[in-house]
């Protein structure tokens, strides 16, 4: 039985989470799930989104964007966020999230987040059919316990148990 490649990479469990860019005070939002650490000294993430978004351009012109981490309750919010800017015009009112103003970008913060990673772009780079941003995490705002929402298989999933506790 030939193992397909995508139907494997689909088992590969990522958290979920809002990705916020700004140009002239229009704060864009998309969903995203292709994302990691990739520095801990210093503290850095990397985040792969479709060269063909709308927030990608912006991303790539103000080099600083805000990465927020969806708890697991937030299943409409990822799914709202996820659509195309064509579908739903404006994503933040219509998923009713808050934001702050951020401390060290301008764009601004997810009240609703488990964490806001407030970012600088280090690199940018085309690969496949993604761009992949290497960002330097310059300031992070608020910790909660909460679970985060998870991607997997092609679809969002919660966290059910820690298996050490």
């Amino acid at each position: 039985m030939e193992v397909k490649v995508q139907e494997a990479l689909d088992k590969l469990a990522g958290p979920v989470g809002i990705l916020g860019a700004s140009k002239d005070g229009d704060h864009k939002v998309i969903t995203v799930s292709w994302f990691t650490q990739v520095s801990r000294f210093p503290p850095m993430i990397v985040v792969s989104v479709s060269p063909n978004s709308s927030i990608t351009p912006i991303v790539s012109g103000q080099r600083e964007f805000v990465l927020s981490l969806l708890p697991q309750e937030m299943e409409e919010v990822a799914r709202i966020c996820g659509h195309t800017s064509e579908n739903v015009d404006n994503k933040l009112e219509t998923s009713k999230l808050s934001t702050k103003e951020s401390k060290h970008v301008k764009v601004p913060s997810i009240n609703e987040a488990i964490v806001n990673l407030e970012c600088q772009t280090v690199q940018q780079h085309l690969a496949g059919d993604h761009s992949i941003i290497v960002a330097k995490i310059l300031h992070v705002d608020k910790i909660d316990d909460k679970k985060p929402l998870i991607f997997y298989d092609r679809d969002l999933c919660t966290v059910d148990n820690s298996l050490s506790k």
